[in-house]
């Protein structure tokens, strides 16, 4: 080196040279402060290194006996450096084309029921001493589902066919599209037939028609493959939203009783049908296992035979309440701590469940004490409805044998209203104009009753003047409760 020279280097590609570039990378792997990891290669790396120079006595040395690396877990196998053998290309051969298969239709064909039922309600004549009247009930309505002939594509929708129906199965037809559209193809060869003698003979009244809600469950529910069990009340909007339909408290009161018979209804209608336990008739609840919903798919999904998932756990321990309450007083029974935790994990789990809700608003006494606007003003037509026709008396002395005495008709009147002011606010203008209503009745009555010495000439005019007293107030008590709610008076 003093010369200027340097000491032989052993060739690139020579087995020194890559002991001694191995090397170097050891001494440094092998330090304490080089950490865990690179220690443990610098074991695999002697081991290497004794394969290739097995003379090395350092490394005889430091290694020991056998195998100082952990080569099973850390590093892989010889084989997996191996070169892995070539593919063999086979020669493409010719074989026969495959079957066309049937390309599956975006949405599965349903198992459609061939009859499925729903409840409703409709107008319903009533005869009554030979006086004929329209009242609501619930009725049937069922959709039968059938095969067409081997030419029919296009599904047909055939709707009852009395010539009373023909105009309003136009109406029933835009409510049941949306479901036929969804399905579409799937629902060739099919035919359906929507059908109900009730509905039927309600189509003559001319009155308003509340069943076009049921019809959209019931169909959409069908073409789902899926059976209905329940009385839908409400109507959809062009929105597809689930909204209170008019005279909602006159349907709720046509109902009747029950055996816990499942009714949907909107959300919207919370409030007015919680007046049933303001009216202290929290019965209601059981009669009847009252769900909200908020749009068709909820009203068909809780309208189902059979529940989904979800709502079956609820339901099944709902029902086993009812069960359990069968026979004791309902108001003492939800009272009790062990019932009322039951009725709130039914809320929690499926909130929808406004019985359970209800019911444990009453055993919490949180129930509403006073009626809804709309179940008021709907009580107050019922209650005033005998005395319409004495507003159209043009001789208040010529009352028709058939009809009852006036005296008779304010008597009943009186009684109604005055059960019914409990669960009213004593400042209610509909209120206290019925009672106004009926003291001018009292008025009339006395009026024409009154027998004194003058002659009739003489009468006659305190007798129309408490006769147009009274009509006045009729007037306005009228023109409150249309306010309320128009579609009554229509």
């Amino acid at each position: 080196m003093h010369q200027g020279g340097r000491p032989p280097q052993p060739a690139a590609d020579s087995t020194e040279h890559a002991v001694e570039s191995v090397t170097r990378s050891l001494r440094w792997l092998d330090r304490s402060d080089a950490g865990q990891d690179a220690r443990a290669l610098a074991a695999c790396l002697k081991d290497v290194l004794l394969l290739v120079d097995p003379d090395n006595v350092l490394l005889q040395l430091s290694s020991g006996d056998g195998e100082r690396g952990h080569w099973k877990s850390w590093i892989p196998e010889v084989s997996a450096y191996e070169p892995e053998p070539k593919a063999t290309v086979k020669e493409p051969q010719e074989s026969p084309a495959p079957a066309p298969t049937e390309t599956p239709s975006a949405t599965p064909a349903p198992i459609i029921p061939r009859r499925s039922e729903i409840r409703a309600v409709v107008w319903q004549r009533q005869a009554s001493n030979g006086v004929t009247r329209w009242l609501l009930q619930p009725a049937d309505v069922r959709l039968d589902a059938s095969r067409l002939p081997p030419a029919s594509n296009a599904p047909s929708l055939t709707i009852i066919s009395t010539a009373a129906s023909a105009a309003y199965a136009e109406t029933l037809r835009s409510i049941t599209a949306p479901a036929f559209r969804k399905h579409g193809p799937t629902l060739a060869g099919w035919g359906f037939r929507i059908s109900s003698k009730a509905l039927e003979d309600s189509l003559v009244c001319g009155k308003a028609q509340f069943p076009e809600a049921a019809l959209a469950v019931l169909t959409a529910s069908a073409l789902n493959g899926n059976q209905t069990d329940a009385i839908v009340l409400g109507r959809f909007d062009e929105q597809g939203g689930f909204r209170q339909a008019p005279l909602m408290w006159d349907q709720l009161r046509a109902l009747g009783k029950a055996n816990r018979q499942r009714l949907i209804l909107p959300t919207d209608t919370e409030e007015l049908v919680l007046s049933w336990l303001a009216w202290e008739k929290p019965e209601f609840f059981i009669h009847y296992e009252v769900m909200l919903a908020s749009n068709l798919d909820e009203a068909c999904r809780f309208a189902a035979e059979q529940p989904d998932e979800p709502s079956a756990a609820a339901l099944k321990a709902f029902e086993q309440f009812c069960t359990d309450a069968m026979g004791r007083n309902l108001r003492t029974f939800i009272a009790l701590s062990k019932v009322k935790r039951g009725l709130g994990e039914i809320v929690r789990q499926l909130p929808h469940h406004l019985s359970a809700k209800a019911l444990l608003l009453q055993a919490n006494n949180k129930r509403p004490i006073l009626l809804h606007r709309l179940a008021l003003c709907s009580e107050l037509r019922r209650i005033t409805e005998p005395m319409e026709w004495i507003t159209g008396l043009e001789d208040p002395l010529k009352i028709p044998a058939d009809r009852p005495k006036i005296g008779d008709v304010h008597d009943e009147c009186r009684r109604n209203l005055d059960a019914l002011e409990p669960y009213v606010s004593k400042q209610d203008d509909a209120l206290l104009s019925a009672s106004r209503t009926l003291d001018a009745l009292r008025a009339l009555d006395r009026a024409i009753a009154i027998k004194s010495r003058d002659d009739l000439a003489e009468r006659l005019p305190r007798i129309q003047k408490a006769k147009d007293e009274f009509t006045t107030a009729h007037r306005t008590l009228i023109k409150l409760m249309r306010s309320a709610e128009p579609e009554a008076f229509r």
